[in-house]
């Protein structure tokens, strides 16, 4: 997924679309390098049955049952014979809630003077969008595909609120009081188009795979702000407001090509891969500012977040894989060289910054199956983690001018050595799978907060010397019966970061962890299931603080008609309505508390309808999915 609107894309994706998740630690050289130790892989379904075949599905659902609104549906279609897929599907979705944050910030100056602020928001949000895919498989020759394909995504946003902030300074107590109004719609379209071409050598001895893809995406970000300073009692007036607006425009611009070769060897057991990749980025965001002169009565450009910035990226890799198997034993190495470019371009200040590295990623995987259902694995992988365009932009956001964000265009690539020993065993009952890892990270990549003297302060980002990281994670899957399944997954680690800035203190370390429960029971032979999922997440160290995602408690249940065709269930998620994200900082002379809550309980209904069922059996596929070891 190269789109520009990766989360809007994912947001969208109906659940009855994905076959499987997986989660990849340590992928070989295959694999882009990007991401602190892996990558997510969903895989979704793909039209398997002749004729024409299709589904229907949608929700509703409702928060308090008069706010909080959700509805979402979407309907596919598709027709295969011997010679060509064609596909389509749509899904819409429409989501109102509110969201709600608020804030303590305590400073201590050089002179022993205390100030705090405090602000507490109420707001609303609103999110609705369209998807759209469609597509086509041709099978032109023997063990010829060509594949054409196109996703489109409409959709708008719009958050509104009031917040209430007052400052007070020592014995004097509150010193102002003021409201500040907002309103921030956003209207963005991203649309995708892939043509990709499979070829399947003679004898299953391999494929080459060509593969590109275009991405063009839009968003319109308008503000439009009020704020207006009252007497103690919150509801006299002291002097005229200030109205602001701002308007942003953004474009982006990805294209990529890639080309797949994998050769076996099936008298040894071996497997060659080798391909070439190109990615090119661009962006340009356009931001002006006004401000409403009460005097003439109109708006006039202001120079509180005028600039024009653009964001160039380019990425040329190449890669080679070799593995093999030998009895109980399999081996796979591999590297990945990469030439980048990240270059932000500060049009209004004419400043051009230019990133330029050259890198070498290896893997390495090794298994040992004790018994077809046992097996120990030790892999390494180095890694990358590239600053976003957004994390380089360095012009300020001043939706809330005393919680402000920009970017850092000096930031560079934080680089990761990864190591992973794992172990599984499948028994008849129970499925147990454990890894220990470690993470050695240079020129870390965090997020940290800047606090000013007049009580202001600004998210930004920053590179520190280095982090070392160690942990355990463990996943059981146990099915006492055959209509009880539970999912037990849960991950610890210790993290120490390392840093010699002076004048700050980013020497931390401490520990992580959370922990993951899923539970299915079926019954009424197997036409009808219930389960819950619950999550809870310690809170997280950082530089400056600590930092807690709240986790869910969810339920929902699903009853199946007529051999599957038919659906019906239910859902309930977040029924203690705890979830929300939860910040401290603790920092010098500065002590703040910072809580997000929007509306995470919600009340579904749920129905879908399938119609086809003549089958088609597929042709054997050679390859595999590049881990090297499916031979």
């Amino acid at each position: 997924m190269s789109g520009g609107n990766g989360k809007t894309l994912l947001d969208a994706l109906p659940a009855g679309s994905i076959e499987r998740i997986e989660v990849v630690t340590n992928p070989s050289a295959k694999y882009d390098p990007d991401g602190t130790s892996g990558i997510i892989n969903i895989v979704l379904k793909k039209n398997k049955l002749k004729g024409f075949n299709g589904m229907i599905n949608g929700s509703l659902g409702s928060g308090d049952l008069t706010g909080g609104n959700v509805a979402d549906g979407g309907a596919s279609l598709s027709y295969r014979n011997g010679f060509f897929n064609v596909y389509g599907s749509y899904s819409g979705r429409y989501m109102s809630g509110y969201r709600n944050s608020y804030s303590y910030l305590r400073q201590v100056d050089a002179n022993d003077s205390i100030t705090s602020i405090r602000q507490d928001r109420l707001g609303t949000d609103l999110n609705s969008g369209n998807t759209f895919r469609f597509g086509a498989d041709f099978y032109l020759k023997t063990r010829h595909v060509l594949g054409l394909s196109a996703t489109g995504n409409v959709g708008q946003r719009n958050r509104t609120g009031e917040q209430w902030n007052s400052r007070s300074q020592g014995i004097l107590g509150q010193t102002e009081l003021w409201k500040r109004t907002s309103d921030d719609p956003t209207q963005q379209n991203n649309y995708d188009f892939n043509l990709n071409y499979r070829y399947d050598l003679k004898e299953d001895r391999g494929n080459v795979v060509v593969d590109f893809n275009q991405s063009l995406g839009k968003e319109n970000i308008q503000g439009y702000y009020g704020q207006t300073f009252f007497a103690s009692d919150s509801i006299t007036p002291l002097f005229t407001s200030t109205q602001q607006q701002l308007f942003n425009k953004e474009k982006n611009n990805i294209s990529t090509g890639q080309i797949d070769f994998t050769y076996l060897y099936p008298k040894i057991g071996a497997r060659l891969e080798t391909g070439v990749k190109t990615i090119v980025r661009r962006q340009e965001v356009d931001t002006c500012s006004e401000t409403f002169d009460p005097v003439v009565g109109d708006f006039y450009e202001d120079t509180l977040a005028n600039f024009l910035y653009r964001y160039n990226e380019q990425i040329f890799s190449a890669y080679a894989i070799f593995g093999q198997q030998i009895g109980k034993f399999k081996y796979q190495g591999g590297v990945r060289v990469e030439k980048a470019y990240q270059i932000p371009e500060l049009v209004s200040d004419s400043i051009r910054i230019v990133n330029d590295y050259l890198n070498l990623f290896p893997s390495a995987h090794l298994r040992y199956a004790f018994t077809p259902k046992s097996e120990m694995s030790l892999s390494y992988s180095r890694r990358i983690n590239r600053a976003s365009s957004g994390d380089l932009n360095p012009f300020t956001n001043y939706s809330d001018p005393f919680n402000l964000r920009k970017g850092n265009p000096y930031l560079q690539p934080e680089y990761i050595d990864s190591y992973d020993l794992g172990y599984s065993n499948e028994m008849k009952k129970v499925t147990l799978t454990t890894s220990v890892f470690y993470r050695y990270t240079t020129g870390v990549i965090t997020r940290v907060k800047e606090f000013y003297s007049d009580n202001t302060a600004a998210v930004t980002f920053a590179n520190i010397d280095k982090s070392h990281s160690v942990g355990l994670e463990f996943i059981a899957v146990v099915k006492p019966y055959k209509w009880w399944k539970n999912t037990i997954s849960a991950n610890a680690n210790y993290i120490q970061y390392v840093d010699n800035t002076p004048g700050v203190n980013w020497n931390v370390n401490g520990i992580n962890w959370n922990v993951k429960y899923a539970g299915t029971f079926e019954f009424w032979k197997k036409t009808a299931s219930l389960q819950i999922n619950a999550a809870y997440n310690a809170p997280r160290i950082s530089v400056q603080g600590r930092a807690q995602r709240r986790g869910p408690i969810d339920i929902s249940g699903e009853k199946t008609f007529n051999d599957g065709k038919w659906s019906i269930g239910f859902k309930v998620t977040d029924i203690f309505n705890r979830q929300g994200f939860y910040l401290t900082v603790d920092q010098p002379g500065i002590d703040q508390v910072v809580e997000f809550k929007w509306l995470t309980r919600k009340y579904f209904l749920t129905f879908a309808y399938k119609f086809g069922k003549l089958e088609m059996s597929g042709k054997k596929q050679a390859g595999g999915d590049g881990g090297g070891f499916d031979m």
